[in-house]
């Protein structure tokens, strides 16, 4: 039997944008949106939505997603990842 489960409080899950990640895990913006691109965070709806709230389109992240960051930013070279993305805010 599948259950379907919403989210009412999209907002409420989805409660950090991407300067207050970088700023709990000490990284900044751009080199932060590197990682997030290589490890693909933006195609997982538990860790990222974008909420549109009246013409106004924001890019969100979840909890989930904060600790998953702060688990790989461990394991992987962050400098080797910016290196090869080159993002520009």
């Amino acid at each position: 039997m599948a259950i379907a489960v919403k989210r009412v409080n999209e907002t409420g899950f989805y409660n950090l944008g991407l300067r207050d990640m970088a700023k709990k895990l000490a990284i900044s913006d751009a080199r932060l949106l590197a990682v997030i691109r290589h490890l693909k965070i933006q195609e997982s709806e538990d860790f990222f939505k974008e909420i549109t709230i009246g013409k106004s389109r924001f890019k969100r992240y979840s909890g989930k997603a904060l600790s998953h960051l702060k688990e790989r930013l461990s394991t992987i070279d962050v400098a080797a990842i910016w290196q090869q993305s080159k993002v520009k805010l």
